[in-house]
Parts: C-alpha cells; sequence; structure tokens
C-alpha cells in the first residue's frame, strides 16, 4: 500500500519514519541509562541524542507541517508538567528547546512547501 504525500501539507505517513527513529533514540538512551552501561559517557550519548532528534525534526519539518505542530505540543506539555504539577521526566531546558524547535521547523516548512 503506497501514500502518496508529496503536495500535502499535513502528511503523517510522510513524518512516521522520522517519528520512529525519534523513538528508538529515546527508547535507546533510557535503557542505556537505566542499566547503567556507559556511565561515563551518558552525557555525550545524550547530547549526540538531541543532537540527532533536533536534525531529524528539522528532515521532518520539511516534508509536512505536522512534525512542528507535534514538536510545539510536546514542548508545551513538558513545560506545563514542570510548572503545574512538579513532573520532571526531561528538563525545563529540554522544552523550551522543542518550542524553540518548533518555530524553527514551521519556517522551514513555509520555505519548502510555498
Amino acid at each position: 500500500m503506497r501514500y502518496k504525500t508529496n503536495g500535502q501539507l499535513f502528511s503523517f505517513f510522510s513524518i512516521l519514519p522520522h517519528i520512529i527513529l525519534i523513538a528508538m533514540i529515546i527508547g535507546g538512551y533510557y535503557y542505556l541509562s537505566l542499566n547503567s552501561l556507559f556511565p561515563t559517557w551518558i552525557d555525550y550519548i545524550y547530547n549526540g541524542g538531541k543532537i540527532l532528534i533536533a536534525f531529524l525534526i528539522i528532515l521532518a519539518s520539511a516534508r509536512s507541517a505536522l512534525m512542528p505542530v507535534i514538536t510545539l505540543i510536546s514542548g508545551l506539555l513538558i513545560l506545563f508538567t514542570i510548572q503545574m504539577y512538579n513532573i520532571t521526566l526531561v528538563s525545563s531546558v529540554d522544552g523550551s528547546e522543542l518550542v524553540i524547535l518548533s518555530f524553527v521547523g514551521l519556517i522551514i516548512t513555509m520555505l519548502v512547501k510555498w
């Protein structure tokens, strides 16, 4: 089954491989962190994962405008849960980076699609 998503602005199937890769990077980091594998390198792995995730978000933003919307919602949700419920799954810096990255992604989507 093949989906044509070349001209669609809010296409989900064109960003699905990027979402799967982002989930694999996050899952791999948390697996390494919880099992205490490479404890001296975990900060470098974390920063490298953040760079890869930002690159994948920018690539997915060039394909669909749905990725910056998902990134904005997740960044605002992170900041909301930290502020209201004091639940810190990730830091507030990561949430604000996601919000900034969503605006960069929207600019890239506008440049590519329009």
